[in-house]
């Protein structure tokens, strides 16, 4: 397991540095951010100043060098637009989308696997296929999509929730399920068949010959183990989730890294595009591996050596 942690974590700084290559390039193609931070009618001279103070005026190799070495000092440079510190501004933002991920995480969990031991303990049909319709609209819609929704609803008709910004936990609903909708949809689906597959086991049809009531077998001895495959998604889906978070930050306006992300790109600030592009990588590969670490605990069969 040691060998196997070294080997990936080898090739995640692999993976981070061509992120940073790719982002380096792609800020640099969409336009000089010189013609938006200087007046109207600037001259050519004040443009220069501009660019040496930025260092924008150095080649692009060079450019280059200095953003990777000053990144790994945990330095972005200035923002280009607000004139202070790229890496004091994604730090302040960083809490705010923890609590996003993780109000929406337990959004998607309660209800995803409510629906699913509803559709297997259920003998109605209608539930059944309200379940299969909810994860059907869960798994087609976008988030996004959900979210105007929920804000046309909730907030414009019914007028009970805000629309925007962060502070009470009126405003991390609607962002929260919205970002949570999807996810949701396929815990259902996976707790849906996880729990028919386990209750065809030996010792669950025991534990009903002994009399025991249904949701005793269900909850107590069923769910347990057909939690496996679920915590196992759950995991993987937190690095999709960082990803479909900045749609739904940036229609909440919701101060996280994804709204920043947005902001940032829409007034080509370099430094602030570039480290939360990084920090979202590094994130995103660090999951990616306790993921895998998590599922060889979770499952005893798998080895990765």
């Amino acid at each position: 397991m040691k060998r196997y942690i070294i080997r990936r974590l080898l090739l995640g700084v692999i993976v981070v540095w061509i992120v940073s290559v790719l982002i380096f390039l792609a800020t640099r193609a969409s336009g000089d951010p010189v013609l938006m931070m200087a007046d109207p009618g600037a001259s050519e001279e004040e443009l220069d100043v501009i660019r040496n103070r930025y260092g924008l005026n150095l080649p692009l190799p060079m450019q280059y060098v200095v953003f990777i070495v000053n990144s790994l000092k945990g330095d972005f440079g200035q923002s280009l637009f607000q004139g202070t510190d790229a890496s004091q501004l994604i730090l302040e933002r960083i809490p705010a989308t923890i609590e996003l991920l993780l109000a929406a995480k337990l959004i998607s969990l309660a209800i995803g696997i409510t629906g699913g031991v509803l559709a297997v303990a259920s003998r109605r049909k209608w539930i059944k296929n309200a379940v299969r319709m909810f994860s059907l609209l869960g798994l087609s819609m976008p988030n996004f999509w959900i979210a105007l929704l929920g804000m046309l609803l909730f907030s414009v008709l019914l007028g009970i929730l805000p629309t925007s910004g962060r502070g009470e936990i009126q405003h991390l609903i609607m962002p929260a399920f919205a970002l949570g909708w999807y996810f949701s949809a396929g815990y259902t689906r996976i707790t849906y068949s996880a729990l028919l597959e386990v209750l065809n086991q030996e010792y669950i049809k025991l534990a009903r010959i002994k009399g025991l009531p249904e949701w005793l077998v269900i909850g107590k001895h069923a769910l347990k183990n057909a939690m496996i495959p679920v915590i196992t998604l759950a995991g993987m889906n937190v690095v999709i989730m960082i990803s479909a978070a900045v749609p739904i930050e940036t229609v909440f306006a919701w101060p996280g890294l994804g709204y920043l992300l947005y902001t940032s790109a829409g007034n080509r600030d370099f430094n602030v595009v570039q480290g939360v592009v990084l920090i979202i990588s590094i994130f995103m590969v660090l999951l990616n591996l306790l993921v895998d670490i998590l599922y060889a605990y979770l499952d005893p069969r798998i080895r990765y050596d």
